[in-house]
């Protein structure tokens, strides 16, 4: 027996396939056991936005107007997103430089364990955000920051982003043109979401037959409606420039991507732009 094994110096092909399945099987466990968190992560940012979205979308057509304090807006919020525990209260609003969420700050766990937090000002009034266009006129958008703990008790429970970890707290602006705007490191990480051009529609009974490939929602903001904004879009308004230079939120300038071009040849234009952004769901 040992001397057979002595002599023998090859694999035999049935060997080496074998050697090769092992090392397969291997690498789709470590790849399974890697990727869970960035997938669920994906599946969860995309859920949120569009629950936040439904819901405000849905409670203003009762209402008259924006809500004053973020105790109304909570409450609107509650109406549409089914809760297990909430806890509107002003005291209980966050700042947006602080990276800590803790349990008495929570202000609604919604059914499937997200929780929620909500920032405002120290009133409890909204934010306000003033941006002007190349032809001079001013728009102002008021809005509160809904933040999301995605994975709720799992970890990281942070909103600290690296590249090679991904924050599981994420921001949303809730803005009172009833548009939800996503702000901070899912506007360039596209393991949160895709967006899309939405470009002018080539006939009257497809609409949005004339997209895109899928982006970052930063590119995809630059290519609809260039260095500019729309006054009608808040989704194309910079409202991080109103978050303080240490919120987790606030992307630093150093870290975007160069600008791509406004899609011209795509009908879309710097100011008064017929094309807009539309964020994909994930599947």
């Amino acid at each position: 027996m040992f001397r057979y094994l002595r002599d023998r110096i090859a694999f035999t092909l049935a060997e080496l396939m074998m050697v090769f399945v092992v090392i397969g099987i291997i690498a789709s466990i470590a790849v399974v056991t890697i990727k869970p968190f960035e997938k669920s992560v994906k599946w969860l940012y995309y859920r949120m936005y569009n629950t936040i979205n439904t819901a405000i979308y849905n409670s203003m057509f009762t209402k008259s107007e924006f809500p004053s304090n973020s105790v109304d807006f909570c409450n609107a919020l509650l109406e549409y997103i089914n809760s297990n525990e909430n806890y509107c209260a002003i005291e209980r609003n966050v700042t947006l430089s602080t990276t800590k969420y803790t349990d008495d700050k929570i202000q609604i766990i919604a059914s499937n364990g997200v929780r929620l937090y909500i920032a405002a000002n120290a009133d409890g009034s909204p934010f306000t955000h003033t941006e002007t266009q190349t032809n001079g006129i001013s728009t102002t958008y008021k809005y509160y920051v809904v933040i999301a703990d995605l994975n709720a008790e799992k970890r990281p429970n942070s909103p600290v982003w690296s590249q090679n970890q991904m924050a599981d707290i994420v921001a949303f602006v809730v803005t009172d043109s009833i548009e939800v705007v996503p702000v901070g490191y899912p506007e360039i990480d596209t393991r949160y979401m895709y967006a899309k051009v939405v470009y002018p529609p080539l006939s009257s009974d497809n609409p949005e037959d004339n997209l895109s490939s899928a982006m970052s929602f930063y590119e995809a903001k630059h290519r609809a409606w260039g260095t500019t904004i729309d006054s009608s879009e808040a989704i194309s308004f910079h409202f991080q420039d109103d978050f303080p230079a240490d919120s987790p939120f606030k992307v630093p300038a150093s870290a975007y991507p160069t600008a791509p071009l406004v899609d011209v040849d795509e009908g879309c234009l710097e100011t008064n732009s017929p094309c807009y952004v539309k964020i994909e769901e994930y599947d």
